[in-house]
C-alpha cells in the first residue's frame, strides 16, 4: 500500500498522463477487484485505441511502468497494465480460466468503438494468444508465452530452473511444489491445444498475433511460437540466442514490435510502411528462423 501511494505521488512527474484506478469485475457469480495502471488516457477516448499491458508470475506491473510509458508516447495508445492473476495486488488466483478477467477488463475499459489489444510478455503471451485465438482482441503480441505444454511436460515444470516451479505454485496458491505428475495436470489444463483452441479453423479466423521467443527459452518451449504459423494473420519472430522473451534482442525487436501495434490499431498506410522499414531491419538477426510479415 505506501509503494503505490509513493508511486502516485511521484506520478506528476510522468512523461505521459497516469492514474491509477481500480475496477470490480465479474464474471458470472465470479467477481474481483483490479487495480489498474493507466497511461497516456485522451480527455476524448472514445477513439483512442486501447492497449492491456500484463506480465507474467514475477513481472508485477509497477516493474512495466518504462515500457507501458514507452508504449503509450510511441503509438498513442492509453495502456491499461495491471498484474495477471494470482501475482501482485490480484485477488484471484491464477487457474486455466484466468483470461475472464481480461476481457472484463478491456470490455469496462474500451468501450465499443476503440481498438483492444493486449501485450503479454512471459506467462501473459498466454493470455495475450489466447485472446487473439477467440477474438476478444483486435491484436495481440505474445512475448514468450507458454502456449501447447503437453503432460509429458510435467518433469520440466516441476524442475523449471531459478526457483520458477515455485513462483508458478505460489500464482495457483498451491499448498506445495507439485509433483511431476501434478505439474503434468496442469500442464494439460493449461494448454491451449487440449482446450481445442489451436485446430486449423481457429489459427485461420483468429485476430493478428505477433509472437516472439528466443530459441533457447529455458522455460518455455521456443517451438510453441512456432504454432502460429498456420494464422494467415500472424507474424512470428524467434531470435536465436535471445534468451526468455527474446530478452537479450528486446532492445533491437522493440521499434518494430511498437510499428506493427500501430499497424493493427490505425491501419494507415505510413504505419504499415513504418513497420515494413522497422521489420526489415531484423531479418538479418531472425533470417532463417521464421519471420513473417
Amino acid at each position: 500500500m505506501r509503494g503505490s501511494w509513493r508511486f502516485r505521488l511521484a506520478s506528476w512527474e510522468f512523461a505521459v498522463p497516469f492514474w491509477r484506478d481500480v475496477l470490480w469485475v465479474g464474471n458470472g457469480d465470479a467477481q474481483t477487484k483490479v487495480a489498474m495502471h493507466r497511461y497516456g488516457a485522451r480527455v476524448n477516448s472514445r477513439t483512442q485505441p486501447l492497449l492491456c499491458l500484463t506480465g507474467g508470475v514475477d513481472t508485477l506491473k509497477v516493474e512495466l511502468h518504462r515500457l507501458a510509458s514507452l508504449i503509450a508516447r510511441a503509438t498513442g495508445f492509453e495502456v491499461v497494465a495491471f498484474d495477471m492473476p494470482g501475482t501482485g495486488e490480484s485477488m484471484v488466483a491464477l487457474s486455466k480460466d484466468s483470461d475472464w478477467v481480461y476481457r472484463a477488463v478491456l470490455q469496462s475499459c474500451g468501450g465499443a468503438h476503440r481498438r483492444k489489444g493486449i501485450f503479454g510478455l512471459s506467462f501473459g503471451g498466454h493470455w495475450a494468444a489466447k485472446l487473439a485465438l477467440r477474438g476478444d482482441v483486435d491484436f495481440a503480441v505474445d512475448l514468450g508465452g507458454p502456449i501447447a505444454a503437453t503432460a509429458s511436460d510435467g518433469a520440466l515444470l516441476a524442475n523449471l530452473p531459478n526457483g520458477m516451479t515455485g513462483i508458478v505454485a505460489n500464482a495457483m496458491r498451491l499448498a506445495a511444489l507439485p509433483t511431476p505428475a501434478m505439474a503434468a495436470t496442469i500442464l494439460e489444463a493449461f494448454s491451449l491445444a487440449a482446450q481445442g483452441l489451436l485446430t486449423p479453423q481457429s489459427l485461420k479466423s483468429m485476430s493478428p498475433l505477433l509472437a516472439i521467443n528466443g530459441d533457447d527459452d529455458p522455460y518455455v518451449r521456443p517451438d510453441d511460437s512456432l504454432l502460429f504459423h498456420g494464422g494467415p494473420q500472424n507474424t512470428v519472430w524467434l531470435v536465436p540466442s535471445a534468451g526468455h522473451c527474446a530478452e537479450r534482442r528486446l532492445r533491437l525487436l522493440m521499434p518494430a514490435i511498437l510499428m506493427w501495434v500501430r499497424a493493427q490499431a490505425y491501419g494507415t498506410w505510413s504505419d504499415r510502411l513504418a513497420y515494413r522499414a522497422a521489420s526489415a531491419l531484423l531479418r538479418p538477426w531472425i533470417a532463417g528462423k521464421s519471420i513473417s510479415a
